[in-house]
C-alpha cells in the first residue's frame, strides 16, 4: 500500500539502522574477521608461524610463555621498509620537539610583534608603498626616504628562518669603535683587552683624573645600550637552501643597493660593481633569461664560480643591504631593525665550513660584514672578523705579488686581489687603532696600489686622471703612516708601555713630516685646500671632506700621548709637588717643556679643526658612516674640554674658541644621536664633563683665579716655584700611554679643588 506520508519507510529505515548497529556492516564483519597485520614478528613466532602481535619488548604470544626470555628479538628485514611504529615514533618525537622549540621562539615572537608595531607606525604617518624599481633605477640617485622598507623587509623574513636559535650573544659595554660609556668601569670587569690608542683607554685615563678622586655628579644615568634596540637576534641552522637565500621584494633590495653604491663603494671598493651588478640582476630573473657571468680565476663575488646561487654571495649581498640601511634615512628603531635582519642573515650564511677552502669572494665578504660589525656593540665579532679575513687573504696569496701573476691572473682578477688585500690591511690597522690591539699584517710585504680601473667598462684611465678610485690609494697611504703609529708610537707591535725620550721624540717628528709630506701630494681634485671638487660630483667632495677628517684625526693620535703626559705635568705643578729627579739647568727644562707645551698645543688645534670638519660634513651631507663621525668627535671633544682647564693649551685658540669647538661637538652629537642609542651615551658622558668644568670655573670666578695656569720662561732664573723635571722628561714625556693611571703617591690636592664638586 503506498505510504504517502513516508511514516511506514521512516520506520523501516530507524529498523534496519538499529540492526546494522549491533551486528555491524557487511564490510565491518569482514573486517573482524580478518587477523590484524604487524609490520614486523619476533623471531620466535616467526619461526613457531605463531600470530604474533608485534608488541615490543614481549609480544603477547610469547608473553603467555613462562618459560621462554624475558624479551622478544627482532630481526630487522633488508628487504622491507623500517618499522613502521618505530617510525612513526620518531616522527612524533620530532613534531613534539619542534613543538616545543617554536614555544619557546622568543625572536619569532619579537619579530611579529615588531611588524604589528611598524604596521600602526606606517599608517600614522599615512605613507604608501612605493612602486618596484626597475633593473635600469640601480644607477639612478638614491631616494631620501624608503616608505614601508622595514614593514616589508620584516615580512618577508621566512619562517624558517627563526625556528632553529643558538645562543645570542650579549652587547658589550664597549663598541666596535673601542668606545664606552662615560660612567667609570673598574678594569678586571671586562676580560677584553683594550691598549693605549683606544677610546676606553683614553677615557680611563679622564676617569683617573677626574672621576677616580671626586664624587660623582648628580646626573640622570644613561642606560649604556638598549639591548632591546640593539639585539643580537639568533639564527636558523635549517637545510632549506631556498629560505636561507630567500630575500625581501626586489623593490626593497634595490632602494637599500643605490644606497650602499652612493655611500658606501666609492670609500671602499671591495667588490667590482659590474660584475657583482650581473650576478645581482640574475636573482630576479628566469633561469633562460640570465646574464652571462664572469670568468675569474681567483673567485671574486658575482663571478661564474661565486653567483646569484652561491651561499658566499647571498652572504656578501645581506651585508651590502646591512651597511647600505646604515645610510638611509629611517627612524633610528627601524633602522636597527632592518640592520640586524640583514646583518644575522649574513652571519648565518657565513658558515665555518666554508673556510676550509678559501676564496677571493670570502674575504670580500667577510671585510663587508666587519665593516657593519664596527656599528654595532660587539667589538669581538669584528676584531675576529677582519681576523678570519687577513689569515685567508694570506693564504690566498693575496700578500704577495710574483712574477708570474700577471701570466697567471687577467687584469680585473689582478686588480681586485690588490684592491681586497689593501683592504684586509687598512681595516686591519682601523680595527687595531680603535680597539687598541696589535695588528696582524703589520709587517707585510706592501704590493703596488690598485691602478685607476673604470668599473663600469673594466677599461683603465690614465695615471693623473681624476677618479673616484684616487680616493682608496690615498687612504692606504695614510693608514701606512696610522700603522706606524700604532707600532712606534703606542707600541703595539712590542707591547711596550714606555720608550726612550729621544727615540720617541725623533719618531713623533718624522712621523709628522710623513703626514707634511702625505698633504702635499695628495691629488687636486681630493685636496680639502683647493676647491675644485665641486664639478667632479657629491661623491668626490665626500671623499676630499673623509680625507680631511682622517689627516687630522691621525695627528690628534699622534700627539695625544704627550698632551696627556704634559696635563700630568700641570697636575703636578699646580699641586706644587716636585717631579723627582736629578737637577739640571733652568735652560734645558724650559726647553724640553716648551717643545712639549707646543705639540699639546697642537694636539688641541688639531682637536678644535676636526669638530669644525664634522660639522660642516653632517650639514653638507658630506659626512662618511655615523660611527665615525661619533668616534672622532668624541676624540676630539674630550680633548677640547679638558683644554678649558689649563690657560697653557688654550693659547692656540683662546678660551671663547675652545668652548665654542664644544658647542660644534655637542651640535654634532645632535645630529647623530637618531642613528644609535650608543652616541647618545657618549653625549651624555661629554656633557658630563662639560658640566664639571662649569662648576670649577664659577667656583674660581668668585676666588679670581685661573683654573689652572703653567707658565714657561725661557729666561735664566727660575719660576718662583721652579721644579726639576729633565729626569722625568726623557724617560716618560714622549713614552706610549697604555697606562693612564696617575703615579703612585701623586698629590690630587689640585684635582680635588679644580674638579671636585665641594666648595
Amino acid at each position: 500500500m503506498p505510504d504517502p506520508l513516508g511514516v511506514f519507510t521512516a520506520n523501516q529505515s530507524e529498523d534496519h539502522s538499529q540492526q546494522q548497529a549491533i551486528t555491524g556492516t557487511p564490510a565491518e564483519q569482514n573486517e573482524q574477521r580478518k587477523r590484524r597485520k604487524v609490520a614486523q614478528a619476533c623471531d620466535l613466532c616467526r619461526s613457531r608461524k605463531s600470530r604474533c602481535d608485534g608488541v615490543k619488548p614481549v609480544c603477547g604470544e610469547c608473553a603467555q610463555r613462562p618459560n621462554l626470555r624475558s624479551q622478544c628479538r627482532y630481526t630487522p628485514n633488508p628487504n622491507r621498509v623500517p618499522d613502521h611504529d618505530g617510525y612513526v615514533s620518531g616522527l612524533l618525537l620530532r613534531i613534539r620537539e619542534l613543538e616545543a622549540r617554536e614555544c619557546n621562539n622568543d625572536h619569532l615572537s619579537s619579530l611579529r610583534a615588531r611588524i604589528q608595531e611598524l604596521e600602526s607606525l606606517e599608517r600614522a604617518r599615512g605613507l604608501v608603498n612605493a612602486d618596484p624599481a626597475s633593473p635600469q633605477d640601480i644607477g639612478g640617485r638614491a631616494e631620501p626616504r624608503a616608505p614601508m622598507v622595514a614593514e616589508s623587509a620584516l615580512r618577508a623574513v621566512p619562517l624558517a628562518y627563526s625556528t632553529e636559535q643558538r645562543p645570542a650573544s650579549e652587547p658589550s659595554s664597549v663598541d666596535a669603535m673601542g668606545a664606552d660609556g662615560f660612567e667609570f668601569v673598574e678594569r678586571g670587569q671586562d676580560n677584553s683587552f683594550y691598549g693605549g690608542s683606544s677610546a676606553v683607554s683614553f677615557m680611563h685615563q679622564v676617569h683617573a683624573t677626574i672621576a677616580g678622586q671626586v664624587p660623582m655628579l648628580n646626573v640622570e644615568p644613561v642606560a649604556l645600550l638598549n639591548t632591546s634596540a640593539t639585539s643580537s637576534a639568533s639564527h636558523t641552522r635549517t637545510s632549506s637552501k631556498q629560505a636561507y637565500l630567500s630575500l625581501p621584494p626586489r623593490a626593497i633590495v634595490d632602494k637599500v643597493m643605490i644606497t650602499y653604491w652612493e655611500k658606501v663603494h666609492h670609500l671602499y671598493p671591495f667588490v667590482n660593481r659590474m660584475v657583482f651588478g650581473k650576478a645581482y640582476d640574475n636573482i630576479w630573473v628566469p633561469e633562460a633569461a640570465r646574464k652571462d657571468l664572469a670568468l675569474s680565476d681567483v673567485g671574486m663575488l658575482g663571478s661564474r664560480s661565486c653567483g646569484q646561487d652561491d651561499i658566499v654571495f647571498h652572504c656578501a649581498l645581506n651585508s651590502m643591504l646591512a651597511l647600505g640601511v646604515q645610510f638611509m634615512d629611517l627612524p633610528s628603531d627601524e633602522r636597527t631593525t632592518l640592520g640586524d635582519i640583514f646583518a644575522d642573515k649574513a652571519r648565518s650564511l657565513c658558515q665555518l665550513d666554508l673556510f676550509d677552502n678559501g676564496s677571493l669572494a670570502m674575504v670580500q665578504s667577510l671585510l663587508l660584514m666587519a665593516q657593519y660589525l664596527q656599528s654595532t656593540p660587539f667589538p669581538s665579532r669584528c676584531w675576529n672578523c677582519i681576523g678570519i679575513a687577513c689569515r685567508l687573504a694570506q693564504g690566498l696569496g693575496l700578500h704577495v705579488e710574483p712574477k708570474e701573476v700577471h701570466q697567471t691572473f687577467t687584469a680585473l682578477d689582478l686588480e681586485m686581489r690588490r684592491r681586497v688585500w689593501h683592504g684586509c690591511v687598512m681595516l686591519d690597522a682601523i680595527v687595531s687603532m680603535t680597539l687598541g690591539r696589535p695588528q696582524m699584517l703589520r709587517e707585510s710585504l706592501l704590493l703596488p696600489y690598485p691602478r685607476n680601473m673604470n668599473d663600469k667598462d673594466m677599461t683603465y684611465l690614465p695615471e693623473h686622471h681624476p677618479s673616484w678610485l684616487n680616493f682608496y690609494n690615498e687612504s692606504i697611504k695614510l693608514y701606512r703612516i696610522l700603522a706606524d703609529v700604532m707600532s712606534q708610537i703606542y707600541g703595539h707591535s712590542t707591547g711596550q708601555s714606555e720608550q726612550n725620550s729621544k727615540d720617541s721624540f725623533d719618531i713623533t717628528l718624522d712621523i709628522d713630516a710623513q703626514i707634511t709630506r702625505f698633504e702635499a701630494q695628495v691629488p687636486d681634485h681630493l685636496h680639502w685646500k683647493k676647491e675644485v671638487t665641486s664639478h667632479l660630483g657629491a661623491q668626490v667632495a665626500q671623499q676630499a671632506c673623509i680625507l680631511q677628517i682622517r689627516r687630522t684625526h691621525l695627528r690628534i693620535l699622534l700627539y695625544r700621548p704627550i698632551f696627556v703626559r704634559f696635563c700630568d705635568h700641570v697636575c703636578k705643578q699646580g699641586s706644587k709637588q716636585p717631579v723627582a729627579g736629578p737637577s739640571s739647568s733652568t735652560s734645558s727644562i724650559d726647553i724640553s717643556l716648551s717643545i712639549i707645551q707646543s705639540l699639546a698645543q697642537a694636539c688641541v688645534v688639531q682637536s678644535v679643526q676636526l669638530i669644525d670638519t664634522i660639522h660642516q660634513s653632517l650639514t653638507c651631507d658630506t659626512a662618511g658612516a655615523w660611527w665615525y663621525s661619533a668616534f672622532y668627535a668624541r676624540a676630539a671633544g674630550t680633548i677640547v674640554l679638558l683644554a678649558i682647564l689649563c690657560d697653557a693649551l688654550s693659547e692656540g685658540t683662546g678660551t671663547d674658541g675652545l668652548k665654542a669647538a664644544w658647542e660644534q661637538c655637542d651640535s654634532v652629537f645632535q645630529l647623530l644621536r637618531g642613528y644609535s642609542p650608543a652616541v647618545a651615551t657618549q653625549h651624555q658622558g661629554l656633557r658630563t664633563l662639560y658640566h664639571r668644568i662649569c662648576i670649577v670655573e664659577h667656583k674660581h670666578k668668585h676666588r679670581g683665579s685661573s683654573p689652572v695656569a703653567i707658565h714657561v720662561d725661557a729666561s735664566t732664573s727660575a719660576p718662583e716655584h721652579s721644579f726639576d723635571l729633565a729626569d722625568n722628561i726623557s724617560e716618560a714625556a714622549f713614552a706610549s700611554t697604555d697606562d693612564f693611571y696617575w703615579p703612585i703617591g701623586a698629590d690630587f690636592t689640585l684635582i680635588n679643588d679644580v674638579l671636585g664638586i665641594n666648595a
